[in-house]
Protein backbone atom coordinates (compact mmCIF):
# COMPACT_ATOMS: atom_id res chain seq x y z
CA UNK A 1 0.00 0.00 0.00
CA UNK A 2 0.86 3.48 -0.46
CA UNK A 3 0.47 6.68 1.70
CA UNK A 4 1.38 10.38 0.54
CA UNK A 5 4.36 12.11 2.73
CA UNK A 6 6.09 15.74 1.84
CA UNK A 7 8.84 15.06 -0.77
CA UNK A 8 12.61 16.21 0.19
CA UNK A 9 13.34 19.51 -0.87
CA UNK A 10 16.65 18.86 -1.79
CA UNK A 11 19.16 15.73 -3.00
CA UNK A 12 18.64 12.31 -0.48
CA UNK A 13 22.23 10.98 1.21
CA UNK A 14 21.81 7.72 2.09
CA UNK A 15 24.90 5.95 4.43
CA UNK A 16 24.51 2.73 4.71
CA UNK A 17 26.54 0.49 7.11
CA UNK A 18 28.16 -2.89 6.80
CA UNK A 19 26.19 -5.50 7.13
CA UNK A 20 26.24 -9.41 7.37
CA UNK A 21 23.85 -11.74 4.98
CA UNK A 22 23.79 -15.56 3.72
CA UNK A 23 26.72 -18.25 4.35
CA UNK A 24 29.32 -15.72 5.60
CA UNK A 25 28.53 -12.72 3.12
CA UNK A 26 29.10 -9.19 4.34
CA UNK A 27 28.31 -6.49 2.16
CA UNK A 28 29.77 -2.87 2.15
CA UNK A 29 27.22 -0.36 0.27
CA UNK A 30 28.53 3.18 -0.16
CA UNK A 31 27.52 6.61 0.46
CA UNK A 32 24.26 7.42 -2.15
CA UNK A 33 23.32 10.67 -3.21
CA UNK A 34 20.55 12.27 -5.32
CA UNK A 35 19.20 9.66 -7.38
CA UNK A 36 22.09 7.73 -8.59
CA UNK A 37 23.79 5.12 -6.84
CA UNK A 38 26.90 2.99 -6.77
CA UNK A 39 28.26 -0.26 -7.44
CA UNK A 40 27.51 -2.74 -4.74
CA UNK A 41 30.96 -3.93 -2.91
CA UNK A 42 30.67 -7.63 -1.41
CA UNK A 43 33.73 -8.91 0.68
CA UNK A 44 33.93 -12.61 2.48
CA UNK A 45 32.75 -15.78 2.20
CA UNK A 46 35.36 -18.62 1.67
CA UNK A 47 32.16 -20.61 0.47
CA UNK A 48 32.66 -21.01 -3.49
CA UNK A 49 29.15 -20.28 -4.85
CA UNK A 50 29.27 -17.12 -2.82
CA UNK A 51 32.42 -16.85 -4.06
CA UNK A 52 31.24 -16.86 -7.31
CA UNK A 53 28.10 -14.44 -6.86
CA UNK A 54 30.54 -12.05 -5.35
CA UNK A 55 32.49 -11.78 -7.98
CA UNK A 56 29.07 -11.34 -10.08
CA UNK A 57 28.09 -8.72 -8.46
CA UNK A 58 31.22 -6.87 -7.84
CA UNK A 59 31.54 -6.76 -11.15
CA UNK A 60 28.46 -4.56 -12.07
CA UNK A 61 28.46 -0.83 -12.55
CA UNK A 62 24.98 0.51 -11.71
CA UNK A 63 23.05 3.58 -12.89
CA UNK A 64 19.56 4.42 -12.22
CA UNK A 65 16.93 7.53 -12.59
CA UNK A 66 15.27 6.97 -9.10
CA UNK A 67 16.37 6.54 -5.54
CA UNK A 68 17.01 3.21 -4.45
CA UNK A 69 13.82 3.49 -1.97
CA UNK A 70 11.46 3.60 -5.16
CA UNK A 71 7.89 4.92 -3.72
CA UNK A 72 9.66 6.11 -0.72
CA UNK A 73 12.12 8.99 -3.24
CA UNK A 74 8.81 9.92 -5.00
CA UNK A 75 7.06 11.43 -1.57
CA UNK A 76 5.35 8.12 -0.78
CA UNK A 77 5.48 6.15 2.86
CA UNK A 78 5.13 2.60 0.72
CA UNK A 79 4.17 -0.65 2.99
CA UNK A 80 4.76 -4.04 1.81
CA UNK A 81 2.81 -7.06 3.29
CA UNK A 82 4.75 -10.56 2.83
CA UNK A 83 2.89 -13.46 3.56
CA UNK A 84 6.21 -15.42 3.86
CA UNK A 85 9.30 -14.97 6.36
CA UNK A 86 11.31 -13.52 3.98
CA UNK A 87 11.77 -11.83 0.28
CA UNK A 88 11.08 -14.16 -2.46
CA UNK A 89 7.44 -15.38 -2.57
CA UNK A 90 6.74 -18.76 -4.10
CA UNK A 91 9.85 -19.19 -4.68
CA UNK A 92 10.97 -19.86 -1.27
CA UNK A 93 7.92 -23.14 -1.81
CA UNK A 94 9.65 -24.76 -5.33
CA UNK A 95 10.17 -28.72 -6.10
CA UNK A 96 14.34 -28.97 -5.82
CA UNK A 97 14.41 -29.22 -9.78
CA UNK A 98 12.68 -26.19 -10.64
CA UNK A 99 14.32 -23.42 -12.50
CA UNK A 100 13.35 -20.31 -14.30
CA UNK A 101 11.72 -20.35 -17.06
CA UNK A 102 12.51 -17.59 -19.17
CA UNK A 103 15.61 -16.63 -20.12
CA UNK A 104 17.02 -14.73 -17.61
CA UNK A 105 18.13 -11.83 -19.81
CA UNK A 106 14.14 -11.48 -19.67
CA UNK A 107 13.60 -12.28 -15.74
CA UNK A 108 15.18 -9.56 -14.33
CA UNK A 109 15.08 -6.03 -13.04
CA UNK A 110 15.67 -3.26 -15.31
CA UNK A 111 18.00 -1.55 -13.37
CA UNK A 112 19.43 -5.02 -11.82
CA UNK A 113 21.10 -7.51 -14.12
CA UNK A 114 21.91 -10.73 -13.28
CA UNK A 115 25.75 -10.86 -12.14
CA UNK A 116 28.26 -12.67 -14.70
CA UNK A 117 28.84 -15.80 -12.63
CA UNK A 118 25.52 -17.01 -13.44
CA UNK A 119 25.99 -18.00 -16.74
CA UNK A 120 23.30 -20.63 -17.23
CA UNK A 121 20.49 -19.44 -19.57
CA UNK A 122 18.00 -20.84 -17.37
CA UNK A 123 18.95 -20.35 -13.42
CA UNK A 124 17.98 -22.66 -10.68
CA UNK A 125 15.24 -21.69 -7.97
CA UNK A 126 18.27 -21.28 -4.99
CA UNK A 127 19.58 -18.70 -8.08
CA UNK A 128 16.45 -16.72 -8.31
CA UNK A 129 15.71 -16.54 -5.09
CA UNK A 130 19.39 -15.26 -4.44
CA UNK A 131 18.80 -13.01 -6.81
CA UNK A 132 15.85 -11.52 -5.30
CA UNK A 133 17.22 -11.04 -2.14
CA UNK A 134 20.14 -9.42 -2.86
CA UNK A 135 17.86 -6.96 -5.21
CA UNK A 136 15.83 -6.23 -1.99
CA UNK A 137 18.60 -5.45 0.20
CA UNK A 138 20.76 -3.65 -2.16
CA UNK A 139 17.98 -1.44 -2.76
CA UNK A 140 17.25 -0.98 0.94
CA UNK A 141 13.53 -2.61 0.62
CA UNK A 142 13.17 -4.52 3.87
CA UNK A 143 12.73 -1.44 6.23
CA UNK A 144 9.38 -1.43 4.14
CA UNK A 145 8.29 -4.88 4.21
CA UNK A 146 6.02 -6.13 6.82
CA UNK A 147 7.07 -10.31 6.73
CA UNK A 148 4.23 -12.70 7.72
CA UNK A 149 1.49 -10.62 7.19
CA UNK A 150 -1.37 -11.97 4.92
CA UNK A 151 -3.53 -9.87 3.59
CA UNK A 152 -7.16 -10.91 4.46
CA UNK A 153 -9.50 -8.25 2.61
CA UNK A 154 -9.63 -4.68 0.75
CA UNK A 155 -11.92 -2.51 0.86
CA UNK A 156 -12.99 0.93 -0.13
CA UNK A 157 -14.47 4.06 1.56
CA UNK A 158 -15.45 7.39 1.03
CA UNK A 159 -17.51 7.49 -2.13
CA UNK A 160 -20.51 6.06 -2.64
CA UNK A 161 -21.41 2.84 -5.41
CA UNK A 162 -23.37 5.72 -7.03
CA UNK A 163 -20.58 8.05 -7.66
CA UNK A 164 -18.09 5.57 -8.79
CA UNK A 165 -20.61 3.60 -10.97
CA UNK A 166 -21.18 7.76 -12.44
CA UNK A 167 -17.57 8.12 -12.94
CA UNK A 168 -16.24 7.99 -16.93
CA UNK A 169 -12.62 8.12 -16.18
CA UNK A 170 -10.47 5.98 -13.84
CA UNK A 171 -11.15 7.45 -10.19
CA UNK A 172 -13.46 10.36 -11.63
CA UNK A 173 -10.61 12.02 -12.88
CA UNK A 174 -7.85 9.73 -14.89
CA UNK A 175 -5.66 10.14 -12.13
CA UNK A 176 -3.78 7.35 -9.04
CA UNK A 177 -5.23 9.96 -6.61
CA UNK A 178 -8.25 11.41 -7.90
CA UNK A 179 -10.83 10.49 -6.02
CA UNK A 180 -11.53 11.38 -2.00
CA UNK A 181 -11.52 7.63 -0.55
CA UNK A 182 -9.25 5.56 1.04
CA UNK A 183 -8.82 1.51 1.40
CA UNK A 184 -8.53 -0.13 4.64
CA UNK A 185 -6.71 -3.68 4.54
CA UNK A 186 -7.24 -6.29 7.12
CA UNK A 187 -3.87 -7.92 7.58
CA UNK A 188 -3.77 -11.27 9.51
CA UNK A 189 -0.23 -11.05 11.21
CA UNK A 190 0.54 -14.44 11.52
CA UNK A 191 3.68 -14.71 13.79
CA UNK A 192 1.62 -12.80 16.27
CA UNK A 193 -2.08 -14.16 15.56
CA UNK A 194 -3.34 -11.21 14.89
CA UNK A 195 -5.47 -9.12 12.90
CA UNK A 196 -4.95 -5.39 12.07
CA UNK A 197 -6.54 -2.94 9.98
CA UNK A 198 -4.59 -0.54 7.54
CA UNK A 199 -5.35 2.65 5.68
CA UNK A 200 -4.10 3.35 2.44
CA UNK A 201 -4.16 6.02 -0.30
CA UNK A 202 -3.24 3.50 -3.22
CA UNK A 203 -2.72 -0.32 -3.25
CA UNK A 204 -0.77 -2.34 -5.54
CA UNK A 205 -1.92 -6.14 -5.26
CA UNK A 206 0.50 -8.48 -6.55
CA UNK A 207 -0.76 -11.67 -5.52
CA UNK A 208 0.43 -13.68 -8.42
CA UNK A 209 -2.41 -16.13 -9.90
CA UNK A 210 -0.73 -18.95 -9.22
CA UNK A 211 -0.79 -19.75 -5.76
CA UNK A 212 -3.13 -19.64 -2.57
CA UNK A 213 -6.08 -21.17 -3.67
CA UNK A 214 -5.71 -24.38 -5.96
CA UNK A 215 -7.77 -25.95 -8.85
CA UNK A 216 -8.95 -29.89 -7.31
CA UNK A 217 -10.95 -31.56 -10.00
CA UNK A 218 -14.62 -32.61 -8.59
CA UNK A 219 -16.11 -36.15 -9.07
CA UNK A 220 -19.14 -37.71 -9.10
CA UNK A 221 -19.92 -39.56 -5.90
CA UNK A 222 -18.58 -42.60 -5.97
CA UNK A 223 -15.92 -41.83 -8.47
CA UNK A 224 -13.81 -39.27 -6.42
CA UNK A 225 -10.16 -39.74 -4.24
CA UNK A 226 -12.81 -40.56 -0.96
CA UNK A 227 -12.45 -44.72 -2.85
CA UNK A 228 -8.71 -44.64 -3.51
CA UNK A 229 -6.69 -46.33 -0.92
CA UNK A 230 -3.72 -44.40 -1.46
CA UNK A 231 -2.95 -40.42 -1.16
CA UNK A 232 -4.06 -37.22 -3.08
CA UNK A 233 -2.94 -34.17 -2.81
CA UNK A 234 -1.99 -30.88 -5.17
CA UNK A 235 1.05 -29.79 -6.01
CA UNK A 236 0.80 -26.92 -3.84
CA UNK A 237 1.11 -28.83 -0.57
CA UNK A 238 3.98 -31.02 -2.13
CA UNK A 239 5.63 -27.84 -3.20
CA UNK A 240 5.84 -26.76 0.17
CA UNK A 241 7.75 -29.99 1.95
CA UNK A 242 11.28 -29.47 1.97
CA UNK A 243 13.61 -31.24 -0.25
CA UNK A 244 13.94 -33.84 1.85
CA UNK A 245 10.76 -34.71 3.10
CA UNK A 246 9.32 -34.69 -0.63
CA UNK A 247 12.36 -37.18 -1.90
CA UNK A 248 11.15 -39.51 1.20
CA UNK A 249 7.80 -38.66 0.64
CA UNK A 250 7.87 -40.52 -3.35
CA UNK A 251 10.34 -42.96 -2.74
CA UNK A 252 9.29 -46.54 -3.85
CA UNK A 253 5.95 -45.11 -4.47
CA UNK A 254 3.98 -45.60 -7.71
CA UNK A 255 3.49 -41.68 -8.64
CA UNK A 256 -0.04 -40.44 -10.95
CA UNK A 257 0.31 -36.74 -11.81
CA UNK A 258 -2.63 -35.32 -13.39
CA UNK A 259 -1.53 -32.05 -15.50
CA UNK A 260 1.51 -31.58 -17.83
CA UNK A 261 2.45 -27.60 -17.01
CA UNK A 262 5.37 -26.73 -15.64
CA UNK A 263 4.82 -28.14 -11.99
CA UNK A 264 3.60 -31.59 -13.65
CA UNK A 265 6.68 -31.96 -15.68
CA UNK A 266 8.99 -31.10 -12.40
CA UNK A 267 7.40 -33.56 -10.02
CA UNK A 268 7.89 -36.61 -12.92
CA UNK A 269 11.74 -35.45 -13.19
CA UNK A 270 11.71 -35.36 -8.90
CA UNK A 271 10.18 -39.06 -9.66
CA UNK A 272 12.00 -39.68 -12.01
CA UNK A 273 15.40 -39.07 -9.36
CA UNK A 274 13.92 -40.83 -6.74
CA UNK A 275 12.62 -44.36 -8.14
CA UNK A 276 14.60 -44.54 -11.85
CA UNK A 277 13.46 -46.92 -14.47
CA UNK A 278 12.34 -49.32 -11.33
CA UNK A 279 8.96 -47.36 -10.65
CA UNK A 280 8.06 -44.73 -13.56
CA UNK A 281 5.50 -42.48 -12.86
CA UNK A 282 2.82 -41.92 -15.05
CA UNK A 283 1.54 -38.63 -16.31
CA UNK A 284 -1.74 -38.16 -17.26
CA UNK A 285 -2.77 -35.33 -19.48
CA UNK A 286 -6.38 -33.63 -19.93
CA UNK A 287 -5.34 -31.20 -22.57
CA UNK A 288 -2.27 -31.58 -24.94
CA UNK A 289 0.18 -29.20 -24.51
CA UNK A 290 2.82 -28.69 -27.15
CA UNK A 291 6.51 -27.83 -25.86
CA UNK A 292 9.22 -26.36 -27.49
CA UNK A 293 12.88 -26.07 -26.40
CA UNK A 294 14.05 -22.30 -25.28
CA UNK A 295 16.17 -21.98 -28.31
CA UNK A 296 14.22 -23.78 -30.64
CA UNK A 297 13.75 -22.46 -34.31
CA UNK A 298 10.80 -23.99 -36.48
CA UNK A 299 10.66 -23.03 -40.24
CA UNK A 300 13.63 -21.61 -39.00
CA UNK A 301 11.83 -18.60 -36.96
CA UNK A 302 12.43 -18.17 -33.50
CA UNK A 303 9.88 -19.89 -30.96
CA UNK A 304 10.09 -16.36 -29.31
CA UNK A 305 8.92 -14.77 -32.37
CA UNK A 306 6.04 -17.62 -32.75
CA UNK A 307 4.83 -17.54 -28.58
CA UNK A 308 6.14 -13.71 -27.05
CA UNK A 309 3.57 -12.17 -29.77
CA UNK A 310 0.23 -11.78 -30.30
CA UNK A 311 0.88 -14.04 -33.29
CA UNK A 312 0.39 -16.23 -29.93
CA UNK A 313 -3.28 -15.27 -29.53
CA UNK A 314 -4.22 -17.15 -32.39
CA UNK A 315 -3.69 -20.68 -30.62
CA UNK A 316 -6.30 -19.48 -27.93
CA UNK A 317 -9.60 -19.91 -28.15
CA UNK A 318 -11.95 -17.07 -27.68
CA UNK A 319 -15.54 -16.09 -26.89
CA UNK A 320 -17.12 -15.28 -29.90
CA UNK A 321 -14.78 -16.30 -32.50
CA UNK A 322 -15.13 -16.84 -36.39
CA UNK A 323 -14.66 -20.00 -37.73
CA UNK A 324 -11.05 -19.61 -39.02
CA UNK A 325 -10.29 -18.78 -35.63
CA UNK A 326 -11.46 -21.91 -34.62
CA UNK A 327 -9.97 -23.99 -37.48
CA UNK A 328 -6.35 -22.45 -36.51
CA UNK A 329 -6.73 -22.63 -32.64
CA UNK A 330 -7.98 -26.61 -33.29
CA UNK A 331 -9.68 -28.42 -30.33
CA UNK A 332 -8.25 -31.23 -28.19
CA UNK A 333 -10.67 -33.15 -26.43
CA UNK A 334 -9.86 -33.24 -22.62
CA UNK A 335 -9.04 -36.98 -21.23
CA UNK A 336 -11.13 -37.76 -18.20
CA UNK A 337 -10.61 -40.22 -15.53
CA UNK A 338 -12.18 -41.03 -12.33
CA UNK A 339 -11.20 -43.11 -9.31
CA UNK A 340 -10.90 -46.59 -7.99
CA UNK A 341 -9.66 -48.47 -5.03
CA UNK A 342 -5.89 -49.31 -7.16
CA UNK A 343 -5.37 -45.35 -8.71
CA UNK A 344 -7.10 -44.36 -11.84
CA UNK A 345 -9.33 -45.15 -13.89
CA UNK A 346 -8.85 -43.35 -17.73
CA UNK A 347 -12.15 -43.03 -20.34
CA UNK A 348 -12.16 -46.13 -22.70
CA UNK A 349 -9.69 -48.23 -20.70
CA UNK A 350 -10.40 -50.86 -18.60
CA UNK A 351 -7.22 -51.80 -16.84
CA UNK A 352 -6.97 -49.16 -13.73
CA UNK A 353 -3.61 -46.68 -13.58
CA UNK A 354 -2.35 -48.24 -10.40
CA UNK A 355 -0.62 -45.94 -8.03
CA UNK A 356 0.14 -45.42 -4.62
CA UNK A 357 -0.29 -41.08 -4.64
CA UNK A 358 -1.93 -38.83 -7.07
CA UNK A 359 -0.36 -35.26 -7.08
CA UNK A 360 -2.91 -33.35 -8.88
CA UNK A 361 -0.82 -30.55 -11.04
CA UNK A 362 -4.18 -28.57 -12.34
CA UNK A 363 -3.40 -25.02 -11.34
CA UNK A 364 -5.08 -22.55 -9.54
CA UNK A 365 -8.04 -20.50 -9.17
CA UNK A 366 -6.27 -17.15 -9.71
CA UNK A 367 -9.41 -15.21 -10.26
CA UNK A 368 -11.22 -16.23 -7.83
CA UNK A 369 -8.66 -15.38 -5.21
CA UNK A 370 -8.17 -11.94 -6.69
CA UNK A 371 -11.90 -11.78 -6.57
CA UNK A 372 -12.19 -12.23 -2.92
CA UNK A 373 -9.82 -9.99 -1.61
CA UNK A 374 -11.95 -7.39 -2.11
CA UNK A 375 -14.66 -6.95 0.85
CA UNK A 376 -17.26 -5.53 -1.47
CA UNK A 377 -19.56 -7.38 -3.81
CA UNK A 378 -19.52 -4.78 -6.31
CA UNK A 379 -15.78 -4.61 -6.91
CA UNK A 380 -15.98 -8.54 -6.85
CA UNK A 381 -18.19 -7.99 -10.18
CA UNK A 382 -15.83 -5.17 -11.47
CA UNK A 383 -12.91 -7.04 -11.02
CA UNK A 384 -14.36 -10.41 -12.29
CA UNK A 385 -15.73 -9.16 -15.60
CA UNK A 386 -18.01 -11.64 -17.33
CA UNK A 387 -17.87 -14.89 -17.49
CA UNK A 388 -17.12 -15.11 -21.07
CA UNK A 389 -13.77 -13.20 -20.40
CA UNK A 390 -10.33 -13.10 -18.18
CA UNK A 391 -9.92 -10.28 -15.65
CA UNK A 392 -10.93 -6.81 -17.33
CA UNK A 393 -7.52 -4.87 -16.71
CA UNK A 394 -6.51 -2.05 -18.81
CA UNK A 395 -3.12 -2.62 -19.53
CA UNK A 396 -3.07 -5.70 -17.65
CA UNK A 397 -3.00 -3.47 -14.50
CA UNK A 398 -6.23 -0.88 -14.21
CA UNK A 399 -9.95 -1.97 -14.19
CA UNK A 400 -11.07 1.27 -14.59
CA UNK A 401 -14.44 1.26 -11.91
CA UNK A 402 -11.97 0.37 -9.07
CA UNK A 403 -9.81 3.61 -7.99
CA UNK A 404 -6.66 3.99 -6.09
CA UNK A 405 -5.44 0.43 -7.07
CA UNK A 406 -3.32 -1.15 -9.01
CA UNK A 407 -2.51 -5.16 -10.11
CA UNK A 408 0.48 -6.20 -11.43
CA UNK A 409 2.24 -8.95 -12.97
CA UNK A 410 -1.03 -11.15 -12.94
CA UNK A 411 -1.61 -11.57 -16.58
CA UNK A 412 -0.43 -14.86 -18.55
CA UNK A 413 0.50 -12.67 -21.36
CA UNK A 414 3.98 -14.19 -21.87
CA UNK A 415 4.57 -10.92 -24.16
CA UNK A 416 3.83 -8.83 -20.90
CA UNK A 417 5.48 -10.39 -18.88
CA UNK A 418 8.99 -10.39 -20.51
CA UNK A 419 8.97 -7.30 -22.03
CA UNK A 420 6.76 -4.37 -19.90
CA UNK A 421 8.28 -3.41 -17.00
CA UNK A 422 5.33 -3.35 -14.66
CA UNK A 423 7.55 -1.42 -11.81
CA UNK A 424 8.02 1.30 -14.67
CA UNK A 425 4.22 1.61 -15.08
CA UNK A 426 3.40 1.97 -11.61
CA UNK A 427 5.83 4.43 -10.93
CA UNK A 428 4.51 6.35 -14.31
CA UNK A 429 1.08 6.16 -12.48
CA UNK A 430 2.11 7.30 -9.29
CA UNK A 431 3.71 10.27 -10.43
CA UNK A 432 0.99 11.32 -12.42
Amino acid sequence: MVMRQEKDSGPRQIQREERSFGQGFRESREAVEGSGYSSKQLQGSKNSDHQQWRKGWRSLELESKFLPSGAASRGFNPVVFEAEEQVGGLWNHTIESTRLQNIKDFFQFSDFPWPSSVRDPLPTNAQLLEYLQFYARHFELLPYIKFNSKVISVSYVGECEEEIQSWELWGGSGKAFGSKGKWNLKVLHTKEESVKEYAAEFVVICIGRFSGLPEIPSFPPGYGPEVFSGKVLHSMDYSAMDNANAAEFIKGKRIAIIGSGKSAVDIAFECGKANGNDIPCTVIQRTIHWMLPHDAQPWGLSSGFLCFSRFAELLVHKPGEGFLSSILATSLWPLCFSFCKEGLILDGEDDPVKADIVIYATGYKGDEKLKNIFSSPTFQDFIAGSPTSTIPLYRQMINPRIPQLVVISYSESLSKSLYIRDEVQVARILSG
